[in-house]
């Protein structure tokens, strides 16, 4: 299930990148930094429990191919997958302008129905 904090974040790398919700799971995991191991990316990324690790590869593979050359993901063989700092930045930034509202450059006032007043 996924954490309704989480939405907004999924939807913003869901409009950029074309991420499913899992895929954008295992990106905000990333995103958090650190060496993330592939056991707990299979966790998040696979409904099954008896799915190997190999699958955490399989998933980083779809990833990296959407999000290709905007957000890099290092392999720590053996172990699992970290975000790279600049990454980290350029997910923050996604995240950031998709829940800032656009400004709004209309002077006059408006009353609670959205009625210009004058």
């Amino acid at each position: 299930m996924i954490p309704p904090s989480d939405i907004p974040a999924i939807t913003a790398l869901h409009d950029e990148y074309g991420l499913t919700a899992k895929e954008a799971l295992v990106v905000l995991l990333l995103y958090q930094g650190g060496i993330i191991l592939r056991e707990r990316i299979r966790d998040v990324y696979c409904d099954y429990p008896t799915t190997t690790p190999v699958e955490a590869r399989s998933a980083i593979k779809r990833i990296r191919a959407k999000v290709r050359p905007h957000i890099t993901i290092c392999t720590h063989y053996g172990i699992g997958y970290e975000m790279t700092p600049e990454a980290r930045k350029t997910v923050q930034k996604i995240i950031r302008r998709h829940h800032d509202p656009v400004p709004n450059h209309h002077s006059g006032a408006q009353d609670a129905s959205g009625a210009e007043s004058l």
